[in-house]
């Protein structure tokens, strides 16, 4: 089984050994330990990880400014913020700049390992009340609204889009809707084509966007 690299960025040097050596035991790959954001982005100029955990509360460069760097320069790094800020514009502000989860720290180590694994596999990871806060904090901005009917998505795309943003699983949104798998492959290759989404976090903005993930079955 191949296992998933990781990147810790964290000022706290006891609490990241610890979560290091956890993730080790896991079956997971430590390529490095970063104190701060600067720190952060000179080690990503020698190792490629899979998924970055990230601290939000880190001296001479935060990880918010971290994350912004960090997804335009290496766009394919999935960033799981770890944080303690769990507050809604905490949060809506990670995932709008490319968190792929966010998480609050003292989170059960299962919960970790599983929210580590899901966005290994799926991209993301967005389950209540994080869902939630987001697209309660987007509706408040108008300017956000976009024409849905500029992409010309079909209906099952749109009921395929709404499954993604409950962050199921491929398998789970396949039997949800009683379509194979590679059916729902299909749809959701069509559904980053129409919406210019390179990414399933891309998507859902986009659904964010356009009130496509609140709105009522």
């Amino acid at each position: 089984m191949k296992k998933i690299k990781l990147v810790l960025a964290d000022d706290h040097k006891v609490f990241a050994q610890g979560l290091a050596s956890l993730l080790e035991d896991e079956n997971m790959k430590i390529l490095g330990i970063a104190i701060n954001g600067i720190e952060l982005l000179e080690l990503l100029k020698d190792v490629r990880p899979d998924i970055v955990l990230l601290d939000l509360r880190m001296p001479l460069m935060d990880g918010h400014e971290a994350l912004g760097l960090i997804k335009r320069d290496y766009p394919s790094i999935k960033v799981i913020v770890l944080s303690m800020d769990y507050f809604d514009y905490v949060v809506t502000d990670v995932i709008i700049n490319g968190a792929s989860a966010f998480m609050k720290k003292g989170t059960d180590s299962d919960e970790l390992l599983k929210v580590i694994r899901e966005v290994y596999k799926e991209g993301f990871y967005f389950k209540d009340p994080i869902s939630v806060s987001i697209l309660e904090r987007l509706a408040e901005n108008k300017k956000l609204h976009y024409i849905i009917e500029d992409t010309k998505l079909s209906v099952r795309e749109v009921e395929v889009l709404k499954e993604i943003c409950k962050g199921l699983s491929q398998k789970e949104i396949s039997t949800n809707l009683e379509i194979e798998l590679s059916t729902f492959r299909y749809h959701k290759k069509q559904l980053m084509e129409k919406t210019g989404s390179a990414s399933l976090v891309d998507l859902v903005k986009y659904a964010i966007r356009n009130r496509i993930a609140n709105e009522n079955d």
